[in-house]
C-alpha cells in the first residue's frame, strides 16, 4: 500500500477548495436523491469556511450529503446543517483538551471561547452551545465578567 506516499494538504489548509468541493457535492448528491438543490446561502459558505475540517474532504462531504438528502428547501441554509458545526475552531480545542480543569472551569472555558468566537455575540454563542443567552448572561455574571466584545 505505501508504494507511493502522496501527502495531501489539509482542507483547513486549502480553504479555497471549499467553494468548489461544495458545489459538486451539492451536484452529485442532487443526481442521488433526485434533487434540485442550487447551492448554499452566504451564511453556510461562511460557516464552511470558518470551520477546522478535522475530517477533511470527507467530514464536509458528509455535510453536504446530509443536508442535501434531509432539506425541503432549494438552497442550503443554517438549519440544514448540525449546530456544533457553528462552534468552528472552537470545537478543535475541545477534542485537543488535555484536562486539569473542573468542570466550572470548563464550562466557563467553552463560554469564553464561544463568545470570542463569535466576537462577543451572546446570542450566536448560545446558540453554538444550545443554551439561552440569558444563561450566558448569567454566568458571566457568576465569573464576574461585564461585558465581552
Amino acid at each position: 500500500m505505501n508504494v507511493i506516499p502522496i501527502h495531501l494538504i489539509p482542507l483547513r489548509e486549502r480553504m479555497e477548495d471549499i467553494p468548489l468541493l461544495v458545489n459538486h457535492f451539492i451536484d452529485k448528491y442532487n443526481v442521488e436523491n433526485h434533487k434540485g438543490i442550487s447551492g448554499v446561502d452566504d451564511s453556510v459558505m461562511r460557516l464552511l469556511l470558518s470551520y477546522h475540517w478535522p475530517g477533511n474532504v470527507r467530514e464536509l462531504e458528509n455535510y453536504i450529503e446530509r443536508a442535501v438528502v434531509t432539506t425541503s428547501n432549494n438552497i442550503l441554509n443554517k438549519d440544514d446543517f448540525p449546530k456544533e458545526l457553528a462552534l468552528g475552531k472552537l470545537s478543535d480545542e475541545v477534542i485537543r483538551f488535555d484536562g486539569g480543569l473542573t468542570l466550572a472551569e470548563g464550562e466557563k472555558f467553552l463560554i469564553l471561547k464561544a463568545l470570542e468566537r463569535f466576537s462577543g455575540n451572546k446570542t450566536k454563542a448560545a446558540e453554538a452551545l444550545n443554551i439561552t443567552p440569558r444563561t450566558i448572561r448569567n454566568k458571566l455574571a457568576e465569573y464576574n465578567i461585564q461585558d465581552i466584545e
